[in-house]
């Protein structure tokens, strides 16, 4: 499947016609039938139609950050008396409708911005309350509206693009805690499952409306499938009915993630991809595949999905052991308990070289950005099981390791902001209580 730009578009249109037509004139032709636009009627071009997209998510963004209730809270805006017409929680209904034109335009680039739009109306409202009932959402009438924005996404015109970002918007709907029943997630869910059931096998992937798509397609569509999962397992935490929703495929995901790990570890080291048969969760045909083509997916989707690993280590989950030690966690019994070992797992030196290398970045960096600390946090995270007896062995131990650890340390408690110390100090906490034997075993032997 070849990704579709507008120009490309607008090439072929003019090609049909016989004669030259600026690519500025491209419009979406949504809910006017072709008819209008073509009796003279008002259309916008394309690039505008475009600006005018991005602008609102920018609004949408600015909304988030404000901190202002009024802005998603018509209840508590009608008791400030404020004019609800001058509120963007008034325009929802507007927004999305314009995401769903969008979704269904004929230019890639509209298409995409407009789940951008769809997605942010999610995230931004997804707590505020309906104003004409009680102990409801506001985001629950509007279900049906959101679904059907979605549906052109898995058309069969469809490109690798649009189905990565639309499996983005579902998740968000399905974590947002609008639909709290599984029940009555519908499609949505569906699609999110189906996606994951088809990563689980090698081969290309087929979904919604789509047929089979290519190799580069499929590898950009497992990739952000599991990050799609790695949100709702993180989001589980906080959001008890999702459990539900990620439960029946723990052992799957736990294996899937540990895969897409080291096989990102790979593709960054510039090597060959690692092609054992124990893990069926990377296709066998991403060996020949560039690196221009899945690296941005996985460094966009690496620190959600190892967030979702460290969730599982921090509650003992021991399908992430076994799927850390080169185990398939769904198609094997894993014992009550992990035996004491000396020797680290089979992929810990794969995630902790990824852990410390976003450490020795943080560190780095005077001024980070709010993604660089929630990629540092993360990391302390997943670093705070990974220093455990289960998972390290005695490697971490090993004194060129120790040493480097020990140094990374300090400077991140000299240099990085409160958040990260805090989490530096649950690290260094767990290091001292889980090695404490072997710790005092090797000062006892070097004094």
């Amino acid at each position: 499947m070849s990704r579709t730009t507008a120009s490309q578009r607008v090439t072929d249109a003019a090609s049909k016609t016989g004669g030259l037509q600026d690519d500025e004139a491209e419009s979406l032709s949504v809910g006017m039938g072709g008819n209008q636009a073509a009796a003279g009627g008002p259309t916008s071009r394309w690039r505008t139609q475009l600006f005018s997209l991005r602008c609102l998510h920018q609004i949408c963004i600015l909304v988030a950050r404000s901190g202002r209730r009024e802005h998603v809270d018509l209840p508590f805006a009608r008791q400030q008396k404020l004019q609800p017409s001058t509120l963007l929680v008034s325009r929802v209904p507007d927004l999305i409708k314009m995401a769903f034109t969008a979704s269904a335009a004929y230019v890639t680039e509209i298409r995409l911005e407009g789940l951008v739009v769809l997605q942010d109306v999610i995230e931004v409202f997804a707590k505020s309350p309906d104003p004409d009932y009680d102990d409801a959402l506001l985001l629950e009438q509007h279900q049906a509206p959101i679904t059907a924005a979605l549906t052109p996404a898995f058309s069969s015109d469809s490109t690798p693009e649009i189905l990565s970002s639309a499996v983005q918007v579902c998740a968000a709907f399905v974590g947002c805690g609008v639909v709290k029943d599984v029940a009555r997630m519908g499609r949505i869910l569906k699609l999110l499952t189906s996606a994951l059931e088809q990563s689980k096998e090698s081969g290309t992937l087929k979904i919604g409306d789509v047929g089979e798509l290519s190799p580069n397609a499929s590898g950009m569509l497992r990739i952000s499938t599991l990050k799609a999962w790695a949100q709702l397992q993180v989001a589980s935490s906080h959001q008890a009915y999702l459990g539900a929703v990620v439960e029946p495929h723990r052992a799957t995901l736990a294996t899937l993630w540990i895969s897409s790990l080291r096989d990102y570890a790979s593709i960054r080291g510039d090597s060959e991809m690692l092609q054992d048969s124990a893990s069926a969760a990377m296709d066998v045909s991403y060996s020949g595949m560039g690196r221009e083509v899945l690296l941005p997916y996985y460094e966009a989707s690496w620190s959600k999905v190892l967030k979702a690993v460290a969730n599982l280590m921090l509650a003992s989950d021991k399908a992430v052991l076994a799927a850390m030690d080169g185990q398939d966690a769904s198609n094997q019994a894993t014992p009550a308990t992990a035996p004491p070992k000396d020797e680290p797992t089979a992929y810990f030196f794969i995630i902790f070289g990824l852990v410390f290398e976003a450490l020795t970045a943080s560190s780095a960096d005077a001024n980070a950005t709010p993604a660089a600390l929630e990629a540092a946090v993360t990391a302390l995270e997943a670093l705070r099981s990974l220093v455990r007896p289960e998972y390290a062995g005695k490697a971490i131990l090993d004194p060129s390791t120790f040493d480097e650890l020990s140094n990374l340390f300090y400077r991140m408690a000299m240099t990085s902001a409160p958040i990260v110390q805090i989490n530096l100090i649950a690290v260094l906490a767990s290091l001292a209580s889980s090695q404490k034997d072997k710790l005092i075993a090797g000062i006892k032997a070097s004094g």
